[in-house]
């Protein structure tokens, strides 16, 4: 059992998932890992030099499984010093994905705004199909009808 739950930790990378939902199928990992492999009490203060390294351990874990996307924020958190707790390191992440998000969908309606304005654009350039169609007459030197269809040459309709 303990095997496996090393292997999956091991493992686990974020993949296409959020931010949230992998350090959510992490952390549960890790919680059932640490009920199943404790560590003894001790009154030398050894259990906290432990508890410290697991913890780094931890955090080396969660930035390496995040996607290439979060290249920059994982550099940003390997550079602080101190390094900063696991929490503060996922918070970091959170944040950088959201405004990631925000961004995306700015630049989205941006494209969308630069297609509207290019078709626009394009409309007002290119002659008008059904005047094109329907001709021009050379009697009254209009668009829209022929010089058969002049109403001005043939009279108009009662």
């Amino acid at each position: 059992m303990i095997y496996e739950l090393h292997r999956k930790i091991s493992l686990i990378y974020q993949e296409n998932a959020s931010v949230l939902v992998y350090f959510t199928k992490l952390k549960r990992l890790w919680d059932e890992f640490g009920s199943v492999e404790t560590l003894p009490t001790c009154t030398c203060g050894a259990s906290k030099a432990i508890a410290g390294i697991t913890n780094r351990n931890r955090f080396m874990q969660f930035l390496m499984g995040l996607n290439e996307t979060f290249e920059s924020v994982r550099d940003q958190v390997l550079g602080m010093d101190p390094l900063p707790t696991i929490n503060k390191a996922y918070s970091m992440v959170m944040k950088f994905e959201s405004q990631r998000k925000i961004l995306g969908a700015m630049n989205d309606n941006t494209k969308s705004l630069a297609l509207l304005n290019k078709t626009q654009s394009q409309n007002l350039t290119r002659p008008r199909r059904s005047e094109n169609k329907k001709g021009h007459c050379t009697f009254c030197n209009m668009n829209g009808h022929n010089r058969e269809g002049c109403f001005k040459l043939i009279g108009y309709p009662d």
